[in-house]
């Protein structure tokens, strides 16, 4: 802040709500903007995680089909107004959380509007610069808005985009105005009760010792003055009625009282007929009997402050005036109420209230927080089943995905099948319910390595790109691009896109130094991994005159053809995923592996001048398969052309897919431009699937043999007879390499 410290001015006693403090931390606002919430100064996640979301989503729901049952909708949209919209995480976890459930059941001309409001343009910019990737579509849509909009003064709600001026009486519909940490954070004025006397609380300020321009009212000690009245004082005698009533009820006790709040209710109702839809949750009491334990206001400080929010206050003024309120049971937890402002006729809002009961009364939003803290034991162990139970109730919430994570990855590299299209589809829920603001945390780069875990490489290299764009729009200290764009050629190298990953570490080789020691590691990796690239680029063009043999037309044009290339030691991990499992080495006639040394060992053993092993490439999921050619330079039988053993193996979870057809002319490609003339390989009795692969590629099986009991051979050539072609291969083993 430009003037951090508290000012000697606050040593003053002065009315409560006229104290500087208040000013102070608009000040506060106004010029950190978002970053208030990205540099973790002001706590946000209790009121805006997706569970809070839904919770509300449900009872706006439940009043829309209110709305719907009365034949009140018509070419109005229903406006929803967030006050003080913040990080803007709520509105996004609402948006997402709303609209799918509200498609579904709405009508073709039926509209909602959901309006972010904050009284800092520099908020308001800080949306646009920074969240817009993700509210765009709402935006495009009609279905979001901004607005500069003033709790403590303004009456009129300007939409920036749409350019529409809501004034009072505009409206066709009751608004729903959701306010969250809103009504803790603005002006409120103190009163002391004491056996019906009546005493208003003033206020000074004794700053901390410290002075940290981040956390500015931290240490602060405030002292207080009762002043005697006779009367509150306010022109609504409703509410001095109100203030009059506890002291006469109440024991002696501090009553906060929330006019500023009652104010912006009051002006927004006028926008229909005096009447609005409130969801609100604060630290704050939802009991008169809470209130009675106040005897001064307590007061949480971090980058901002805020207040309890005595929600019986609100309660009660709604209530005379003929609305009704719906609250959850706090209990020590967050305070949250949803009223309404003109509820008669009894009966007529029953799917609001019906929601509303069920959303706070069942299962809140507090009992997701306790779950939660539960979570965070360190002595907790659960299966992969019960973290995705937890996912799916926290409505994939980031924070709880973190504290899943260590058990996540312990579990991810031993899924297999359906397990791992299930875990995928849990990565893009989170990442699909995250809304980056700049926090000190990239789940984008997290996500991105988890992905290979789960073989989709194509994935990881969308959320590798994901981390970057968010690192350009909020550089964060001590988040380093160029780790970004290693992983990036790595995951490039993974899908033989090898010019890209030639491009991806040089770039991450640009961006380190020699100068400190980590840095000079960093850049000794780099460089070793671009050596060992540049090496295996030339590899594949002598071995197979191109970086990857590709499909003919008439498979490519399927979305899911595959394509092949060298595999190599980079692959060790992806290819002992594959051929660990033992049914399929059982039915390709393979070597199960053990561990990822072995996969390397292997590959070392099979990966020859004579023997190339391809490694069968899926776009999105990279390695699925291998198909490899032992050949010998001289011909078997004089005049007779070259030879070939083949054999190739599609991974389990990607059989019956018509990946061996391709795999199998992928490597007739490579037979081809080898010149070899006879191919043969042994497929186990029982795999009638690479049978039919086979025999659709025109091979013919031999007749059995003692050489491999349980398998029968099969042969493609220009051999005329099947002894013949049982001659070439008789012959194969004692061949000699050329040297």
């Amino acid at each position: 802040m430009s003037d951090t410290g508290l000012t000697s001015q606050m040593a003053d006693y002065l009315a409560f709500a006229r104290s500087p403090l208040w000013d102070l931390q608009r000040q506060y606002y106004s010029e950190k903007g978002l970053d208030a919430w990205a540099e973790a100064q002001v706590p946000h996640y209790v009121t805006s995680h997706p569970v809070m979301a839904n919770a509300y989503a449900q009872i706006v729901l439940g009043f829309w089909r209110d709305l719907k049952a009365q034949g009140l909708t018509g070419d109005q949209p229903l406006y929803i107004i967030e006050l003080g919209s913040g990080c803007g995480r709520f509105a996004y976890h609402f948006l997402l959380q709303f609209f799918e459930a509200f498609d579904a059941i709405r009508g073709p001309d039926d509209r909602v509007c959901y309006v972010m409001t904050d009284f800092s343009a520099r908020t308001l910019e800080h949306w646009r610069e920074r969240l817009l990737g993700r509210l765009d579509p709402f935006v495009q849509e009609g279905r979001l808005d901004f607005a500069l909009y003033d709790v403590e003064s303004d009456s009129e709600v300007v939409l920036q985009n749409q350019g529409i001026t809501l004034t009072a009486g505009s409206l066709k519909l009751p608004p729903v105005v959701i306010a969250n940490y809103v009504f803790g954070s603005i002006r409120q004025d103190l009163f002391f009760l004491d056996k019906e006397r009546l005493y208003e609380g003033w206020m000074k300020v004794e700053p901390g010792a410290e002075n940290d321009p981040d956390q500015p009212f931290a240490g602060m000690t405030p002292d207080y003055q009762k002043r005697r009245i006779t009367e509150p004082g306010y022109s609504n005698q409703a509410w001095n009625r109100l203030i009059e009533d506890y002291a006469r009820r109440l024991p002696p006790c501090a009553l906060l009282f929330p006019a500023r709040a009652l104010n912006v209710l009051e002006r927004l109702s006028r926008l229909q007929q005096d009447n609005l839809l409130l969801l609100s949750a604060d630290r704050g009491s939802q009991t008169l009997q809470e209130i009675g334990w106040q005897q001064t206001p307590e007061f949480a400080c971090h980058g901002s402050f805020t207040l309890p929010v005595n929600y019986p206050v609100l309660a009660d003024i709604v209530q005379s005036q003929s609305g009704t309120c719906w609250s959850n049971q706090a209990a020590n937890g967050l305070s949250i109420l949803a009223a309404f402002w003109h509820a008669s006729p009894a009966g007529t809002w029953r799917e609001t209230g019906l929601a509303a009961r069920h959303t706070l009364e069942v299962f809140d939003p507090n009992d997701f927080y306790r779950i939660k803290q539960t979570l965070e034991s360190d002595e907790l162990s659960l299966s992969p089943e019960q973290m995705l139970a937890y996912l799916r109730l926290g409505h994939w919430d980031t924070r709880l995905f973190y504290l899943l994570l260590p058990g996540v990855k312990a579990v991810m590299s031993r899924l297999s099948g359906e397990a791992q299209q299930e875990w995928y589809q849990v990565l893009v829920e989170v990442w699909r319910f995250h809304l980056p603001i700049g926090e000190d945390y990239d789940l984008a780069f997290d996500l991105a390595c988890l992905a290979p875990e789960l073989n989709r490489w194509t994935a990881s290299i969308d959320w590798f790109n994901q981390s970057l764009v968010c690192l350009e729009a909020t550089p964060r200290e001590g988040h380093d691009p160029s780790a970004i764009w290693f992983n990036l050629g790595i995951a490039h190298w993974q899908l033989a896109n090898h010019s890209q990953a030639e491009r991806c570490l040089l770039k991450a080789l640009e961006m380190t130094s020699d100068d400190e020691p980590e840095d000079y590691q960093e850049n000794f990796d780099v460089r070793r991994q671009l050596a060992e690239l540049s090496a295996w680029q030339a590899r594949c063009q002598r071995l197979l005159g191109a970086q990857t043999l590709q499909l003919p037309a008439t498979f490519s044009a399927d979305s899911q053809a595959v394509y092949a290339s060298l595999l190599g030691p980079h692959q060790a991990r992806a290819l002992y995923r594959l051929q660990r499992n033992p049914e399929l080495c059982r039915l390709a006639g393979v070597e199960r592996l053990q561990s990822v040394a072995q996969a390397r060992d292997w590959l070392q053993r099979h990966q020859s001048a004579h023997s190339h092993v391809l490694g069968i490439l899926h776009p999105g999921l990279g390695l699925i398969g291998v198909a490899a050619l032992e050949y010998r330079a001289q011909a078997p039988v004089a005049g007779s052309g070259r030879s070939a053993r083949f054999y190739y193996w599609i991974g389990q979870d990607h059989q019956n897919q018509g990946y061996g057809l391709q795999a199998m002319t992928l490597l007739h490609q490579l037979a081809h431009d080898l010149d070899i003339q006879h191919l043969f390989g042994s497929v186990e009795r029982s795999n009638a699937s690479s049978s039919r692969v086979l025999a659709k590629l025109g091979y013919r099986a031999l007749p059995p043999t003692s050489t491999v009991p349980g398998y029968r051979n099969y042969y493609r050539g220009n051999a005329e007879s099947d002894d013949k072609a049982l001659l070439v291969i008789s012959r194969f083993p004692s061949e000699q390499e050329p040297g």
